[in-house]
């Protein structure tokens, strides 16, 4: 009988450290990429906190600006400057 060249096949202990390898990347990629998911939420969350904050802050600015100029206005309106 005359040989026919063919690949010899993985033996099973090699076939499942193949197996092992794939998986081994498989789950280190996946924990990568979860990783980088949750910094990503992560960041928008704090980022949406950080912006309501300075909304806040900004809104209590305008608050606190109109209410002095309010009382400055009442103050020199009730001054007589005729005489």
């Amino acid at each position: 009988m005359k040989k026919m060249n063919w690949v010899k096949p993985q033996s099973a202990y090699d076939s499942m450290q193949a197996w092992r390898a794939k998986r081994q990347a498989a789950v280190a990629e996946f924990e990568s990429l979860s990783t980088a998911t949750a910094s990503a939420f992560s960041a928008a969350w704090s980022n949406q906190i950080s912006g309501l904050g300075e909304l806040a802050a900004n809104a209590a600015l305008q608050r606190v600006s109109a209410e002095g100029k309010a009382k400055i206005d009442a103050a020199t309106s009730s001054i007589d400057v005729s005489a």
